[in-house]
């Protein structure tokens, strides 16, 4: 059932397709993208993915008609690639907004992961496709828990809005929410606040200068502080010799 209430926006999410099922919403908006041009700020959304990807390849699992999965495509020319990492800033800010709107505390965890009380409500999967100047075209698939509960026991870390709240949430309302958030922030980013969304995303960072136990993928563990991320979006950890950086699957949060 749709929400009575009215989509504020611009252009993101005017043009919205709905399907039942398909194999990730990611997938359809670049066939839709391979087919032609699609208006930019169109929504791509799915009541059930079956081939549902989060980072790196990983599987997103999500209940059927429990959550929000879904894609929007984008055209940022105005952003050059160096500066791509914006993008995930932005949605990633978005998604934060959209619960803090519910009254959901989160933080988010570098670098697109949004968490509350140590649980995983969603996960960003950003697909850009470069021009030698530019970027031509960006996908944005979100998942975001909203109903689901319980979760398989072999997702431990992963919770919902329901499992935080107690409550139950209307899908369409939290997608416009979202939506609303996400055109606030691009356009914040094309008015050329890079820096605002910086400190933004800083500000919510999940153990911004908390001294933590971190872990290489070859398991050594040492001890650091989160400071920044840098242009390429790498994570800056200060240390007792020097600060380090790291790409995404490059370090892990213990």
């Amino acid at each position: 059932m749709d929400s009575s209430r009215d989509l504020n926006t611009l252009f993101l999410g005017k043009v919205l397709l709905r399907y039942d099922r398909l194999d990730s919403t990611n997938a359809e908006a670049e066939r839709l993208l391979k087919a032609g041009t699609p208006a930019e700020g169109t929504v791509i959304l799915a009541r059930e993915q079956f081939e549902g990807k989060g980072q790196a390849e990983n599987g997103w699992f999500t209940s059927p008609g429990k959550n929000l999965t879904l894609s929007i495509i984008l055209y940022p020319k105005f952003l050059e690639p160096k500066s791509q990492f914006h993008l995930n800033m932005v949605v990633s800010l978005a998604v934060l907004r959209t619960l803090e709107a519910y009254e959901i505390v989160s933080k988010v965890k570098w670098p697109n992961d949004v968490m509350a009380q140590e649980k995983k409500l969603a996960g960003i999967l950003i697909r850009n496709s470069l021009t030698g100047k530019g970027i031509k075209h960006c996908v944005i698939g979100i998942g975001l828990n909203v109903n689901q509960d319980p979760f398989p026991e072999d997702l431990p870390k992963a919770g919902s809005m329901k499992t935080i709240s107690g409550n139950i949430f209307s899908l369409d309302d939290v997608r416009k929410t979202l939506l609303e958030n996400l055109e606030k922030y691009y356009l914040l980013l094309k008015s050329g606040k890079k820096n605002a969304i910086l400190i933004a995303y800083l500000e919510n960072l999940f153990g911004m200068n908390e001294e933590r136990l971190f872990s290489d993928p070859e398991g050594n563990r040492f001890t650091g502080k989160i400071v920044g991320v840098d242009g390429s979006g790498r994570l800056l950890v200060n240390t007792r010799q020097r600060t380090l950086t790291f790409f995404n699957k490059e370090i892990i949060f213990l």
